[in-house]
């Protein structure tokens, strides 16, 4: 996790620092009146990447708003999965009634059958 933030900060820094030193390379080698016959054009360029970056971003959410419906139901069943077995733990005798009751507590909480998580990672 940790390895993802830093790489995502030093990408958008980096990124950062490349256009500062795009636009101060520009502002001293093009002259003014140059880039003054151009901010009209410019203005609609930028107009249309504003609406081009608002679709992209619009889709973007729309996508992941889909995705969580799903996570969120299956979470759901599982829980409900988990509590049904912990429930199943007293109609069995009592050595495997506990230990299935202990199995399934540990699941829940993250820890998962004999220390897996659920997702596998230890």
């Amino acid at each position: 996790m940790l390895h993802t933030v830093v790489y995502g900060v030093l990408v958008v820094g980096g990124v950062c620092l490349l256009s500062l030193i795009g636009f101060e390379l520009v502002h001293r080698l093009v002259p003014a009146v140059s880039r003054q016959r151009h901010n009209d054009v410019a203005g609609f360029i930028y107009a249309a990447l504003g609406v081009i970056y608002a679709v992209l971003l619009a889709l973007v959410v729309i996508t992941v708003w889909e995705e969580y419906q799903p996570a969120s139901e299956t979470v759901e069943q599982e829980a409900n999965s988990v509590a049904e077995i912990f429930y199943l733990g007293y109609e069995l005798p009592e050595p495997e009634g506990t230990h299935l009751q202990e199995l399934a507590r540990s699941y829940a909480e993250g820890g998962g059958p004999e220390g897996v998580a659920p997702d596998g990672a230890r």
